[in-house]
C-alpha cells in the first residue's frame, strides 16, 4: 500500500484534482472527482487514499494509480512523432518509430535543447474504449 503525504499551502485553494507528485504516475483527486471519474469505462486501475491537510484541515484525496501500461494498444508504426525545441518553440522533424524501445532509445540520445513528443497516437483495434488512459511510457500525458 503506497502512502505519501500532501500539504496543501496555506493561501492555496483545495481543488478537485492536484498535481501529479514526482514519482507517482496517475492523478491525485478528491472524492468528488472519484465519484465523476468511477462512472465511466476505467481501465484496470487502484485508488489509494493520500494524508491531504490544508490548513491543518485534514482533506479526503486518492492518488487514482493505473495498474498497467498501455504500450500495447499503440500502433506504433502508424504513430507520429516530433523532435521540439522549446527556447525558442521549434518542430525539428517529424518520424515513426517501430517500437517503444526505439523511441527511448532516440530520447536517450535528446539532450537539454530538444526533446520528443508525440505528434498522432493511433490505436489499435484492440484498444478495449477506456474513457482515460494514461501515456506515462511514451510521454507525461493522461488523456480523457
Amino acid at each position: 500500500m503506497p502512502k505519501y503525504d500532501i500539504q496543501i499551502k496555506h493561501k492555496a485553494k483545495p481543488t478537485n484534482l492536484l498535481s501529479s507528485l514526482s514519482g507517482f504516475y496517475g492523478l491525485t483527486i478528491d472524492d468528488k472527482f472519484k465519484d465523476i471519474l468511477q462512472r465511466f469505462n476505467l481501465p484496470p486501475h487502484q485508488f489509494y487514499p493520500v494524508n491531504v491537510t490544508h490548513r491543518k484541515v485534514q482533506l479526503s484525496y486518492y492518488w487514482f494509480h493505473f495498474v498497467n501500461s498501455f504500450l500495447d494498444y499503440i500502433d506504433f508504426t502508424s504513430s507520429v512523432f516530433e523532435t521540439f525545441t522549446l527556447t525558442p518553440f521549434n518542430i525539428l522533424n517529424e518520424f515513426k518509430v517501430s517500437s517503444i524501445k526505439q523511441l527511448h532509445a532516440l530520447e536517450r540520445e535528446a539532450n537539454f535543447e530538444k526533446s520528443i513528443r508525440p505528434r498522432a497516437l493511433v490505436l489499435k483495434e484492440n484498444f478495449p474504449g477506456y474513457d482515460i488512459i494514461s501515456l506515462s511510457n511514451v510521454a507525461p500525458l493522461t488523456l480523457v
